[in-house]
C-alpha cells in the first residue's frame, strides 16, 4: 500500500505545540478541501494517504492531545456491537512495544481510529543489515505473540507498520479486522493466501508476514517481488509459492531459507504454529552464528591496541619534527 505524508520535522513542532498547549486546535485554520472536526476531533493538517484511508493529525479536546486520526474510505461491515467490541480490545491493549489506539468509532458512517501520534523511521525506510534485521524481526514476533495471546491478530505486518527505535514499535494492530470481507485488506507481498482468498486476519496469517518480513530480508524484495498487486493476489489465490531465497541469493543460509519457506506455507497448518515459534527459530540460528564472547573481547583489545599504537607513533613524529626543528 503506498502511502505519502507530510514532513515530519514540521508535524512534530505542530504536535509538539498542540499537546504543550502553546497553542489551540481552535487557533489552526484547516485547508480549504479539509474537514474542520472529525469525530469529537479537531483537524489540523493532513499527514499521510494511502490505499484505505488518509490520516490527519488533530487535537482530542477529551485528553487534551495531539493525535494522529485514520478515517478509512472503505464502509466497514462490523456491526455497532463488534465494533465495539474490538474497540474494548484495542483500547485494553496497552504495550509499550505498540502505538496506543484512543479512539475507535464511526463518525459520520465512516471508520475512525485515533492512535497517539508518533514520527521517526519506519523498517521502509532503512536497508537493514542481516543481523540487526533478524534482531529486530524476531522482537515483532514476540510482540505478535504476546498480541495474539490476547485473541487479537495484527493483520497487517508489513514495513511501513514496523517503527524503528530503541524499542521497535507497531503500529495499526488489529485494524485489518475492520474487514474480514473481500477485497483484503493489507499489503498483497505479506498477505497469506487465506487471506487472498477473503479468509480474516489470524495468528496463522501473521505469522506468514513474519516470514515475508525474513524473507525481503533476505532477497531485498518481498515474496513475488517482481510483480505487481493485483498479480500476487492472484498467485496466491491459485496457491502458488514464492521462488526459494537461494534461487535469488545463492549464498542465502540454508536454516534461514528453510524458516522462511516454512512461515510462507499455503497451508497454515504447515507453518510455524506460533508468533513465539518463529522467534524461537530465529533465535536459535542467531545463537549459534553469533561471535563468541571470547572473540568480540580479543577483537576490542586489538582494537584498543591498534589505536595505542596509532597515537604512539603520532606522538613520536611530532617529537623527532620539534627536536630536529625546521629543515
Amino acid at each position: 500500500m503506498t502511502e505519502t505524508s507530510a514532513p515530519a520535522g514540521l508535524l512534530d513542532a505542530l504536535a509538539a505545540r498542540l499537546i504543550s498547549g502553546q497553542i489551540l486546535a481552535s487557533d489552526l485554520r484547516p485547508q480549504d478541501d479539509l474537514p474542520e472536526e472529525i469525530g469529537r476531533f479537531h483537524v489540523v493538517e493532513p499527514i499521510g494517504r494511502g490505499t484505505y484511508a488518509q490520516v490527519f493529525l488533530a487535537h482530542d479536546p477529551l485528553q487534551g492531545q495531539g493525535v494522529a486520526i485514520k478515517r478509512f474510505r472503505r464502509a466497514s461491515p462490523l456491526s455497532g456491537l463488534e465494533l465495539r467490541a474490538l474497540a474494548n480490545k484495542l483500547l485494553a491493549w496497552t504495550d509499550p512495544r505498540f502505538v496506543p489506539v484512543r479512539a475507535l468509532e464511526r463518525a459520520e458512517g465512516r471508520v475512525i481510529v485515533a492512535m497517539d501520534y508518533v514520527s521517526g523511521e519506519t523498517w521502509a525506510d532503512r536497508e537493514l543489515s542481516l543481523p540487526r534485521g533478524l534482531e529486530l524481526l524476531e522482537r515483532v514476533a514476540r510482540a505478535c505473540e504476546d498480541l495474539h495471546q490476547r485473541g487479537l491478530a495484527h493483520g497487517d505486518l508489513r514495513p511501513d507498520t514496523v517503527l524503528l527505535g530503541p524499542t521497535p514499535r507497531l503500529i495499526d494492530q488489529g485494524l485489518a479486522q475492520l474487514f474480514p470481507d473481500e477485497p483484503p485488506y493489507g499489503a498483497p507481498p505479506y498477505l497469506a493466501h487465506e487471506r487472498a482468498r477473503g479468509g480474516p486476519p489470524s495468528p496463522a496469517a501473521d505469522v506468514y508476514a513474519l516470514g515475508a518480513l525474513l524473507y525481503e530480508l533476505l532477497c531485498g524484495v518481498p515474496p513475488f517481488g517482481d510483480a505487481d498487486e493485483d498479480e500476487v493476489l492472484e498467485r496466491l489465490r491459485e496457491g502458488q509459492a514464492p521462488s526459494a531465497p537461494r534461487s535469488l541469493v545463492p549464498d542465502c543460509p540454508r536454516p534461514l531459507e528453510r524458516i522462511a519457506l516454512q512461515a510462507l506455507a499455503r497451508d497454515p497448518a504447515l507453518r510455524q504454529e506460533s508468533a513465539r515459534e518463529f522467534a524461537d527459530d530465529l533465535a536459535g540460528w542467531r545463537q549459534e552464528h553469533a561471535p563468541p564472547p571470547a572473540f568480540e573481547a580479543a577483537k576490542a583489545a586489538w582494537l584498543l591496541a591498534g589505536v595505542i599504537l596509532t597515537l604512539i607513533a603520532l606522538s613520536l613524529g611530532l617529537a623527532t619534527q620539534i627536536a630536529t626543528g625546521p629543515q
